[in-house]
C-alpha cells in the first residue's frame, strides 16, 4: 500500500514539474516560432525577388538576342547585295557581251572587206551587227543573269567602233563625199576657245562622226569614273578594326 502511495506522488510530482517546465518553456517556444516563421517570410521574399530579377535578366537577354540576330540579319542581306553586285559586275562571259565582242572583232574586217570592194560581204557583216545590236540589248533587258555592268559599257563601245571603222572605209573609197558644204558655211562654236568666238569652218562628215564618237566614250569614262565608290582610306579600315 505504501509503495502503490509512493508511485502515485511521484507520478505527480513528476507531472507537476512537466507541465512547470513546459510553462516555463512555452514562451521561448512562441517566441522561436516566432522567430522561423518571419526566417521564412524572409526567405519567401528574398526568393520571390531573386525569381524577379532572374526573369527581368532573361527578359533583357531575350531582347539583346532579339536586337542580335536582327543585326546580323540586316548584315547577312548587306552582304549578299554587296555578292550580288560583285557578281553583276564580274560577269563577263554573257551572251550578250560576247555579242558586243564579236561586233568590235568583226570591224576590222568590215574595213577591209570595202577596201577590197567586196561590198556584198561587207554588207552581210553590217546586217549581222545590226541584228546583234538588237538581240544583246533584247537579251540584257529580259534576262536578269545575262546583265552586266561592263555590258552597259561594251554595247556602246562596240557600236562606236563599228561606226567609225565603216565610215573610214567608205571615205577612203570615196563612197562618201570628204565634205558636207551646204549653200552656206555650217556655223561652229569651237570649244574652249571663246576668244575665237564664232567660226566659219567646213565640216569633215567623217571627222566629226568619229570625233564625236571619242567624245561619247571619253564621257562615259568620266561618267564611270566618278560613279564609282571613294577607295578606303587606311584610316577608315583602322576605324572599322577598332569597332
Amino acid at each position: 500500500m505504501v509503495t502503490v502511495v509512493l508511485k502515485f506522488l511521484g507520478t505527480q510530482i513528476c507531472q507537476t514539474h512537466t507541465l512547470r517546465q513546459a510553462q516555463l518553456l512555452r514562451p521561448r517556444m512562441l517566441r522561436w516560432v516566432s522567430t522561423l516563421d518571419y526566417s521564412m517570410d524572409q526567405g519567401q521574399k528574398e526568393k520571390q525577388l531573386l525569381h524577379g530579377m532572374l526573369q527581368k535578366k532573361k527578359e533583357h537577354f531575350k531582347e539583346s538576342g532579339q536586337i542580335l540576330l536582327k543585326d546580323i540579319k540586316e548584315t547577312r542581306d548587306k552582304v549578299k547585295e554587296k555578292m550580288e553586285e560583285i557578281i553583276e559586275r564580274e560577269n563577263v562571259l554573257t551572251i550578250p557581251n560576247l555579242l558586243c565582242i564579236s561586233r568590235i572583232v568583226m570591224s576590222p574586217f568590215l574595213g577591209y572587206f570595202i577596201l577590197q570592194s567586196e561590198y556584198h560581204l561587207a554588207l552581210g557583216l553590217f546586217v549581222f551587227a545590226g541584228v546583234s545590236d538588237l538581240l544583246d540589248g533584247w537579251i540584257a533587258r529580259n534576262f536578269e543573269s545575262q546583265a552586266s555592268k561592263i555590258g552597259s559599257f561594251l554595247d556602246p563601245m562596240a557600236d562606236k567602233v563599228l561606226i567609225a571603222t565603216l565610215f573610214g572605209a567608205l571615205t577612203f573609197m570615196d563612197l562618201i563625199p570628204g565634205r558636207f558644204l551646204g549653200d552656206k558655211f555650217t556655223l561652229f562654236f569651237i570649244a574652249g576657245t571663246i576668244i575665237s568666238a564664232l567660226l566659219f569652218v567646213a565640216v569633215y562628215l567623217t571627222g566629226a562622226i568619229i570625233t564625236r564618237d571619242l567624245l561619247l566614250v571619253a564621257a562615259a569614262f568620266c561618267v564611270r569614273y566618278k560613279s564609282l565608290p571613294p577607295p578606303v582610306s587606311t584610316l577608315h579600315s583602322n576605324k572599322i578594326a577598332v569597332v
